[in-house]
């Protein structure tokens, strides 16, 4: 498992990086940064499963950051010392949240909950990059389609629509979020809240704001503001 420390304070840093030498060494440090702009850089480019994050970033905070990554992907655990923003940071779904100075206890706590999903997710991960095929269900039977044969998933609230390269469009009774999870992470991207798209079947992007990319079936999928990095990370243009 990798990780990067995003903080300020070369003390907090440091302790954070003895902390865990001592009591999860399977966790490898792969850089500390100390300001949003690197931390940006380092999570594109050596795509670390875990960061331990501050808040307050010298005259940045950590919603520039958090607005801008892949939960997907990566497990984060806030060190701070403002308490007052923990109601919000759990709308992020972060992994845990934990106040300076740093209570031991809780940060070896902290390192086990990361570790546990870590685990969990590579055997998900491994299990879904060999899926092949599908079902899919139908009006009296389930219809079974080989994975690279789905262009998109577009969100219907508590349903999904699944767009196929044949033109024909399936909706199941799964949210999105569930619906992900059985998809190979290295085809599918999760480019907004209500899209899901095969990278395979990418055939235009769209510059703007956050951009937008048009599929082999010419629909237009929009890119979030928060999945804008994501894409650029994976797109050179």
């Amino acid at each position: 498992m990798n990780a990067v420390i995003i903080d300020d304070e070369v003390l907090i840093s440091d302790l954070i990086t003895s902390l865990i030498e001592k009591y999860q060494p399977s966790i490898q440090i792969l850089k500390v940064c100390n300001d949003v702009e690197s931390a940006l850089e380092a999570i594109i480019t050596l795509k670390p499963d875990l960061i331990f994050l501050d808040i307050q970033l010298h005259e940045k905070t950590a919603y520039d950051i958090l607005n801008a990554i892949d939960f997907n992907a990566l497990q984060v655990i806030v060190i701070t010392a403002y308490e007052q923003h923990a109601i919000k940071m759990y709308e992020y779904n972060i992994a845990y949240y934990l106040l300076k100075p740093i209570d031991i206890s809780k940060f070896i706590s902290a390192l086990k909950k990361v570790t546990d999903q870590h685990e969990k997710r590579s055997v998900e991960i491994s299990h879904n990059q060999q899926v092949e095929f599908i079902a899919l269900p139908g009006h009296d039977e389930r219809i079974v389609v080989p994975i690279n044969t789905i262009v998109r998933v577009e969100a219907k609230g508590n349903y999904c629509m699944i767009s196929l390269t044949n033109n024909t469009k399936n909706v199941i009774t799964k949210k999105i979020g569930e619906f992900e999870k059985l998809l190979p992470t290295n085809i599918f991207i999760r480019i907004h809240s209500s899209h899901i798209i095969n990278s395979n079947h990418i055939i235009k992007l769209i510059k703007s704001k956050n951009g937008s990319l048009i599929m082999s079936d010419n629909f237009e999928v929009p890119v979030s503001a928060s999945r804008k990095n994501l894409i650029a990370s994976k797109i050179a243009f």
